[in-house]
């Protein structure tokens, strides 16, 4: 049988139990998985719900444990409520937001951010313009930071996570580890350990936008180095 592309996966956060992920297809409908074994193997899990179809998920910065948010094929942001056990149940929970089908999203715990149409906006909070914004991502730190990538000026931007204002813009250079980019196509930050003294405290990911690569940076060097 034709199986459908996945287009958007976010992690669900499980202390001391199997690893849990959901997949969007382009039917607008998840797929649960759950790790099979010690070898990082995934099987299907059980997925059901009462929900319209989505069109991407926006990633939280903060960890999924029991609630996600999403934006429907029909133009609305919506808070799914997420409950596992020996399956995924997921239900619609709060109030619907009308925002672009197409735009980017991401969250942060309770505040969603959106991007689309040359402007960027915390829901239900402040408004800017924003022209040739290719990613947004939350940047848990002191103060809670938004880290966005543009195809025009430096591939990475700060903004202050409240009130949308400007901390900085940061062209990535190449070094010993790393060779630069001039333009970022896409952003991610993760505050998972990956792994030695480096990654231990979370990385940021950014695809260069000229090339088929991606750009790995340290999040606790990238949050020391843009200190004031």
């Amino acid at each position: 049988p034709m199986r459908n592309l996945f287009t958007d996966v976010v992690g669900i956060s499980r202390l001391k139990t199997p690893a849990v992920f959901l997949a969007l297809d382009t039917e607008g409908k998840l797929s649960g998985f759950i790790e099979s074994d010690d070898n990082r193997n995934f099987k299907p899990m059980p997925t059901d719900g009462d929900y319209p179809r989505l069109a991407s998920l926006c990633d939280d910065a903060s960890g999924l444990t029991e609630r996600m948010n999403a934006i429907t094929q029909d133009g609305f942001v919506i808070s799914l409520k997420i409950e596992t056990s020996d399956a995924i149940t997921l239900s619609p929970s709060g109030e619907r937001e009308k925002a672009d089908p197409m735009a980017l999203c991401a969250a942060n715990g309770a505040d969603v951010y959106i991007s689309s149409k040359g402007t960027l906006e915390r829901l239900n909070g402040p408004r800017i313009k924003m022209e040739t914004l290719t990613g947004i991502s939350a940047l848990p730190a002191s103060p809670e930071l938004i880290a966005v990538s543009t195809k025009a000026g430096a591939p990475l931007t700060l903004l202050d996570a409240l009130t949308l204002e400007p901390r900085g813009a940061y062209a990535i250079t190449s070094g010993l580890s790393i060779r630069g980019l001039e333009a970022a196509q896409a952003l991610n930050v993760t505050r998972a350990p990956f792994g030695g003294a480096s990654f231990n405290d979370g990385l940021i990911a950014l695809s260069d936008a000229n090339e088929a690569r991606v750009v790995v940076i340290s999040r606790s060097y990238a949050l020391e180095a843009i200190k004031p």
